[in-house]
């Protein structure tokens, strides 16, 4: 997920540092504080509209999931994408209600699945697979 809450408080000091900076340059800078502003606002509009058509596509009626368990990695199919996962790459895995949560390495990334996806036995398996780092 490159569009976390970690990004988001880096920009904003990115943001605050420009403010500051630029406010010791007089009315031009006023005019640069504005536009950076609204750029950032428009990088997050343009990204809030991906995302709204992703989540309408993962989550449509008639979406084929489907997923994969190898010797070395997990393929996973969604709607929008196709992901082969190595074990290694994984550091937890839990159920939540109807979805499995993958987290990777880096703490930052994850992805949910949908629980009907991930039977028992492979559960059980990358959950062994996070645990034997």
């Amino acid at each position: 997920m490159m569009w976390n809450k970690l990004m988001w408080v880096i920009y904003l000091l990115m943001a605050a540092a420009v403010a500051w900076d630029f406010t010791r340059a007089g009315w031009g800078a006023l005019f640069g504080v504005v536009a950076f502003g609204l750029l950032l606002c428009l990088l997050y509009l343009m990204y809030f509209g991906y995302y709204l058509s992703a989540t309408k596509e993962l989550a449509r009626l008639g979406a084929t999931w489907a997923t994969g368990f190898g010797p070395t990695g997990l393929s996973l199919i969604s709607p929008i994408s196709t992901s082969v996962i190595d074990y290694a790459a994984i550091t937890a895995v839990r159920r939540v209600g109807p979805v499995v949560v993958i987290r990777y390495r880096g703490g930052v990334l994850y992805d949910g699945i949908p629980s009907q996806l991930v039977p028992d036995r492979e559960f059980e398996m990358l959950r062994r697979a996070a645990t034997s780092k």
